[in-house]
């Protein structure tokens, strides 16, 4: 049997964390697994974040080698191992994990007991062998063909997208109802030329509704009230202002996440049709000065 697809993996951590990647040989069950530690800080006691949907397979003390263990089945063949837990998931196996949600703890059991230096063992499994990791596309450099590398790398688990980095898309509606993306190329700029998605849209709206990472076009608003990615409808205007994962309501505007750091940034259009946002510099405050993003004219301005 031949795995499907791999799942676009993010990094199992909080938005915006860098974590030291490395592997040796000898390494369970091959130089494909991990070992991660927190480049900015304590590793012990970080948030463990799922970097795809999946379904929670096991959790508990699963060898004296390995600790207090998490296995997600992302379906398609692929599951991702997590091991040296400070204790097992407080979610219930058979439990739907979205990702970016939260489901344990790094820290260092195994035997002797919490002996370990803090980190976390992470593998990713296609039909039971270890493969090498891959983060928001991109595969990591420590592998078994080079168990030298040490990497570190900046966690995107952040949210969604149109394609899935977790940086927002500039979308214009035009007065026919063409909808057109533009893709966030990082650094506050966009993609001179958009691709067309959809005519004839009076309505339009975009939401995760899968949890893989990628927004679908949808037709109601929706929000993520809780942080489980669940993004049930709701009628408002919501944007996660502190980064938590946590969409707050907002009075009107338009907000979305342009630098992929998990903070909304406010957007509005003025009167000659320039896109004007105002970076999120943390606790909702956002900078005085505006980046000017594009000139859509007469078109309706909203981000995927």
């Amino acid at each position: 049997m031949i795995a499907e697809d791999i799942p676009y993996f993010k990094l199992p951590f909080q938005c915006g964390q860098v974590w030291s990647v490395s592997t040796y040989a000898g390494h369970w069950p091959n130089a494909n697994s991990l070992d991660m530690f927190h480049a900015g800080g304590e590793t012990q006691g970080q948030p463990l974040h799922a970097p795809a949907t999946g379904v929670l397979e096991y959790t508990g003390w699963w060898s004296e080698k390995s600790g207090w263990t998490i296995i997600l089945d992302h379906g398609g063949g692929w599951k991702t191992y997590y091991l040296h837990l400070m204790d097992a998931s407080f979610l219930p196996v058979g439990s739907e994990v979205k990702q970016g949600q939260h489901m344990g703890y790094v820290g260092n059991s195994g035997i002797p007991d919490r002996q370990y230096v803090p980190h976390l063992h992470y593998t990713v499994m296609e039909q039971d062998v270890a493969v090498r990791a891959v983060f928001s596309g991109v595969p990591a450099a420590p592998h078994a063909g080079d168990i030298g590398a040490t990497e570190q790398i900046v966690s995107r688990n952040c949210g969604s997208s149109w394609d899935g980095d977790a940086m927002a898309e500039l979308v214009t509606v035009s007065p026919d109802g063409t909808v057109t993306v533009y893709l966030n190329k990082g650094d506050f700029k966009f993609a001179k030329s958009g691709e067309v998605i959809a005519t004839g849209r009076d309505q339009v709206h975009f939401a995760d509704l899968d949890g893989d990472g990628r927004t679908e076009l949808v037709d109601r608003p929706h929000a993520d009230l809780d942080g489980d990615r669940r993004d049930e409808p709701q009628d408002g205007t919501f944007a996660d202002l502190d980064g938590d994962g946590r969409d707050e309501p907002v009075g009107e505007g338009i907000y979305a996440d342009i630098d992929g750091n998990g903070r909304d940034e406010l957007v509005k259009v003025n009167a000659n049709g320039d896109v004007e946002a105002y970076w999120n510099s943390g606790n909702g405050e956002f900078a005085q000065k505006p980046d000017i993003l594009m000139n859509v004219g007469t078109s309706r301005v909203m981000f995927a």
